[in-house]
């Protein structure tokens, strides 16, 4: 690994940065710690803490810093990003990911079906809390 350096605050005293590697990673201010896998970005799930605006703001201010060698842009990371925390079903990270998705329903940078997709596996797990799945359900209808 070459020279870490954190170009974006997370949000909870861990950094966004990159280690010359053409890869996302996280860590301290002082050190690199992990990889952020772009297949299961579970690292960058505390941004969905953040309001979206606000982190895809930073993101469209640094992107170009990042240096990934992954052909994604930054409205797929944010679709990526969305995608997994939904297909990891946990509750918390869901809702989060719902508050995305609801800013991102209306914003023609993002794919329609990505979102729609989205929106109906959480609309369609019945192992989430019914009011998750029913929040899913409102936002799809003001889709259609």
């Amino acid at each position: 690994m070459q020279m870490w350096r954190p170009i974006m605050e997370r949000g909870d005293g861990v950094w966004l940065g990159t280690a010359g590697d053409g890869q996302l990673w996280v860590g301290t201010r002082d050190a690199a710690s992990s990889a952020v896998p772009l297949s299961n970005p579970v690292f960058l799930w505390p941004l969905l803490e953040r309001p979206i605006v606000q982190v895809t703001a930073e993101l469209s201010e640094h992107w170009p810093e990042f240096g990934l060698t992954d052909d994604v842009s930054r409205p797929g990371l944010v679709e990526l990003l969305v995608r997994s925390a939904v297909d990891a079903a946990r509750p918390y990270w869901v809702e989060r990911a719902l508050d995305w998705l609801e800013e991102m329903s209306d914003d023609l940078q993002y794919r329609h079906d990505a979102v729609v997709s989205a929106l109906l596996v959480v609309q369609n797990n019945g192992q989430l809390p019914q009011k998750v799945r029913h929040r899913a359900g409102r936002i799809l209808r003001v889709l259609e």
